[in-house]
């Protein structure tokens, strides 16, 4: 789900597409591993359930049977996207941290203390895990400064190990979306798959407060859905449920369950207004697709939100619904200001593309091996 599936498959068709001279061997899960496969002679996916199976399992795949995949491959580097790496990897190691949760102020002074023993547990188990494959690592990535700041108020270490290579996205797959005519009702999007960090209870509350001010013309499509099993465990759920039994809130949402990345510059054209309250990201990539669509940007008011769309967005406390529904009924009622965000959204993407990263990456594995040939004999 999410930006996970998204960076693998946009990692993989890049690669693809580079006469490089050099082999990839894609450890995936079996969903993404179909998704990739047979892109290029030269990259290979071993699909794998680690991901998905106990914590114990995951760490066994990690120590013990990826080690042995590297050493039978005799792998130059190691490039270990998912937050977990491997201590005293027999090659050098390159890991990404991605999952803001762990580390995320917002996240855990709001929404974690809430919940039970055992999920706080868990988050500080996986949290110290990631902090040790953080010092096993030769180099560490985040995909954002704000993500690389939380980092390191647990993971310190001396500042050239640790590099910013943001994300991006692919620029021609998404078009722009008419602008909205303004005699119709606003169609806001929201893209996301369901979790608590994903703050969806306010943006619920703020289609309540535009209704009780009289805005019978906003209604919102997402594909968010609050009873989505693959979700577990929830402090957030059971209040969401009951906000969305309020008749005025239940008629203006349209929930639609899992998209196909194909099918998301489509989605993204036929609404109007993209709206993200989300507390923790490590990126973000819906707000770049949203401004590469040409939509105005609605945002929570958050590091990783005011990095990625500076002056292209309107931002909102994170907790106010009054003032999420006041930002949304100020872009309903100005047409001039929706054409400025869409201009300014525009223009800032320009430089958000997967190229870069992919550049960025290339950079950085040729320097870690460089520097390891160096250190040897």
């Amino acid at each position: 789900m999410g930006g996970a599936a998204t960076y693998l498959r946009n990692l993989a068709q890049d690669l693809a597409r580079r006469n490089l001279d050099a082999d990839f061997i894609f450890v995936a899960p079996r969903e993404q591993a179909r998704a990739i496969d047979a892109l290029s002679p030269r990259l290979r996916v071993v699909a794998t359930d680690a991901g998905q199976a106990a914590f114990w399992r995951r760490l066994w795949f990690d120590q013990v049977r990826l080690r042995r995949l590297l050493r039978r491959e005799r792998a130059d580097i190691l490039f270990s996207t998912a937050n977990m790496g491997m201590l005293d990897c027999p090659c050098p190691q390159v890991l990404l941290v991605r999952n803001a949760l762990y580390f995320s102020q917002t996240y855990l002074e709001n929404i974690l203390r809430r919940m039970n023993l055992r999920s706080r547990l868990a988050i500080r188990i996986r949290r110290w895990w990631v902090c040790r494959s953080v010092a096993s690592a030769d180099l560490v990535i985040t995909p954002s400064r704000s993500m690389l700041d939380e980092l390191r108020r647990y993971a310190p270490g001396p500042a050239e190990k640790f590099r910013v290579i943001p994300y991006g996205t692919v620029p021609s797959r998404f078009q722009l979306a008419p602008p909205p005519d303004g005699n119709r009702h606003l169609r806001l999007l929201h893209i996301s798959h369901y979790a608590d960090h994903k703050n969806l209870s306010v943006l619920l509350q703020a289609l309540g407060k535009l209704a009780a001010n009289g805005a019978a013309d906003v209604s919102l499509s997402t594909t968010a859905n609050v009873e989505d099993p693959r979700y577990v465990v929830s402090y957030c759920r059971e209040h969401d449920l009951s906000i969305l039994t309020k008749p005025e809130i239940r008629a203006r949402v349209h929930t639609l369950g899992d998209v196909s990345y194909e099918r998301l510059p489509e989605l993204y054209r036929r609404h109007d207004v993209f709206v993200f309250p989300s507390l923790a990201e490590s990126y973000g990539h819906p707000l770049v697709e949203a401004m590469a669509s040409g939509l105005p940007v609605v945002a929570a008011d958050l590091p990783y939100a005011r990095e990625l769309c500076g002056e292209a967005a309107l931002y909102f406390e994170p907790f106010s619904a009054d003032e999420l529904a006041a930002k949304i009924q100020r872009l309903a009622g100005d047409s001039l200001l929706r054409q400025e965000l869409r201009r300014r959204g525009l223009q800032r993407v320009k430089g958000m593309t997967w190229q870069s990263h992919v550049d960025g990456l290339l950079k950085v594995f040729g320097e870690v091996c460089r520097t390891e040939g160096q250190a040897r004999p």
